[in-house]
């Protein structure tokens, strides 16, 4: 089982750079669910009770990709999600929710939209609360407004009890919000996980926990 969260204007404008169509009539927002199952009958039960958690969470009526044909354009499109936005990508964030508060991140994310006059681009995993909002070029934007903004979903996502990074790391980019989001508790278990993988520390030393 898969859940991939995305919108339709994205998926709608990266069908169209692959020559696609998006298969999907109706919504705005998806939540694309990939099933593998030992038999049909056995899939079939199990979209019946995915169906019926979705109505009562006021869903639409499900798309079901049946064919061969829908399952690779709707995979194909999602998947490209990224390479149709990286020509004005700035910098991918890795934030992380518990899932239930999916819908409170994205709505903290729209409010940010409306705040700042830009896109702010996300999709991601919402099986365990990853979302990857992309911060675009704005024009006549600096350095500081970047990392105001990158600070401002970081905290969003902190407030509904996340953290700021979920599978990508910390990595160099982000080493510079270690200290400020992360109190120094957490940096000495980070290190001492470290020295017990890396007990000489030749693997990348000193660049991302001094």
């Amino acid at each position: 089982l898969a859940l991939e969260y995305f919108d339709r204007d994205l998926a709608e404008e990266t069908a169209k750079m692959l020559g696609l169509s998006w298969p999907v009539a109706e919504g705005n927002t998806y939540l694309m669910i990939i099933l593998a199952e030992p038999s049909e009958e056995a899939l079939y039960a199990e979209l019946e009770k995915i169906a019926e958690v979705c109505s009562a969470a006021g869903a639409m009526e499900p798309f079901i990709a049946e064919t061969r044909r829908e399952q690779e354009a709707i995979l194909k499109i999602r998947s490209s999600l990224y390479e149709y936005l990286k020509p004005n990508v700035v910098d991918i964030l890795d934030v992380t929710v518990p899932p239930a508060s999916i819908g409170e991140l994205m709505e903290e994310i729209a409010k940010l939209e409306e705040k700042y006059g830009v896109r702010i681009p996300t999709y991601g995993h919402a099986g365990d609360g990853n979302l990857h909002p992309h911060i675009l070029r704005y024009e006549g934007w600096t350095d500081e407004m970047y990392d105001k903004l990158r600070n401002e979903i970081y905290e969003a996502a902190l407030r509904l009890g996340g953290t700021i990074t979920g599978e990508h790391g910390i990595g160099a980019l982000r080493r510079k919000t270690l200290k400020k989001y992360y109190d120094a508790k957490r940096i000495e278990i980070m290190k001492a996980i470290k020295k017990i993988f890396d007990p000489n520390n030749i693997l990348n030393p000193d660049k991302v926990i001094p």
